[in-house]
């Protein structure tokens, strides 16, 4: 996990990245005037747009939070402004990469530079990982039960999405609960997937395997710190849930945006609970594609079919795009800043 990106398969993703985008919005938009779309944008009551950015920088303060929290119980002694683009650095490399594989290990690359040892980087980073599973399967089923009788009105792929990414969610928590209370159990398990996965000859599962193992071992030593300290664990769950709900309320500002008030608070961000899990587990960067026409189907249900492309796509640049931008930049600073450290060291 310690890996950094090679240039090659960077410039890889970021064209695949791009292309999807491009594809996306061609497919999206072929039936629609943009020009019209632009404009019901442009005519957008632009202090709920501000109030949404504003939820985009705490959805990255708390993450930043969490980090510091659990990297002062190591005793590093990192700044605020300091942890501060580690976020932006693991949202970004998880946007361009498929399955979101990259965002991590680029943080834990990142943070090796700043001195943190890896170990402690893989647990701050497990940590996080674990509270956002759980607080993100926590409201996905809230909402689904809360809206199942609007859920059952859905497109049968919309539902079976749902319904799919939600299962996906509970096994990988499930996973994440095993490894923090059985070794045994986990390993049992493993061995009974990879004695599945043997059966399909073109899988390497030697490699497979110590791929798999290592990320076990770092969950093993997150699992420790957790048992040993759960109060910094409930601290970093309570912090989670404030960046989820910030992250899943940019959506109804952007309904109050456009001019609407008839959805509640709760009506509008548990939709976007449902619609971040039913993507969660489609193996796209960024979920490009699959959470645009999602969304038109999802929220089709308390938006006008004349504004519901205008809402997508202010609720995508918002929460996505605008962020994926932002990251690049910080990304690019960072690595120019490593890079003159490097020299100076020369």
């Amino acid at each position: 996990m310690n890996k950094e990106l090679t240039p090659k398969s960077f410039i890889k993703n970021s064209i695949f990245f791009i292309a999807l985008i491009g594809v996306t919005f061609i497919i999206l938009f072929k039936d629609n005037n943009l020009n019209d779309i632009i404009l019901e944008v442009k005519n957008s009551d632009k202090v709920y747009v501000l109030i949404g950015i504003i939820c985009t920088l705490v959805y990255v303060i708390c993450e930043t939070i969490n980090f510091r929290t659990i990297l002062k119980f190591f005793s590093y002694k990192k700044s605020f402004l300091s942890i501060l683009k580690y976020p932006f650095i693991g949202f970004f490399f998880s946007s361009i990469t498929p399955s979101a594989s990259g965002g991590q290990p680029m943080q834990i690359y990142y943070m090796s530079k700043d001195n943190i040892e890896v170990s402690h980087g893989s647990l701050a980073i497990f940590m996080e990982f674990a509270s956002f599973q759980f607080v993100t399967i926590l409201l996905a089923i809230f909402s689904f039960i809360l809206n199942f009788e609007l859920v059952k009105t859905f497109n049968p792929v919309i539902i079976t999405l749902i319904i799919v990414g939600i299962i996906f969610n509970i096994l990988i928590l499930l996973f994440i609960l095993c490894v923090i209370f059985s070794k045994k159990f986990t390993e049992k398990i493993a061995n009974f997937i990879f004695w599945i996965v043997k059966k399909i000859k073109f899988i390497k599962i030697d490699s497979l395997k110590e791929k798999f193992y290592e990320q076990v071992e770092e969950y093993q030593r997150g699992a420790i710190f957790i048992r040993q300290d759960k109060i910094i664990m409930i601290k970093v769950i309570f912090t989670t849930f404030i960046q989820v709900c910030a992250l899943y309320s940019i959506t109804f500002w952007v309904y109050r945006a456009l001019g609407f008030s008839q959805a509640s608070f709760i009506e509008v961000m548990s939709l976007q609970a449902i619609l971040y899990v039913a993507v969660s587990g489609i193996p796209l960067p960024g979920a490009v594609g699959a959470s645009e026409s999602s969304f038109l189907r999802i929220f089709k249900t308390i938006y006008p079919s004349s504004v519901l492309s205008s809402a997508m796509l202010l609720s995508r640049g918002i929460s996505f795009y605008l962020f994926v931008l932002i990251s690049g930049v910080v990304v690019m600073c960072t690595q120019v800043i490593l890079s003159k450290r490097k020299n100076a060291l020369m």
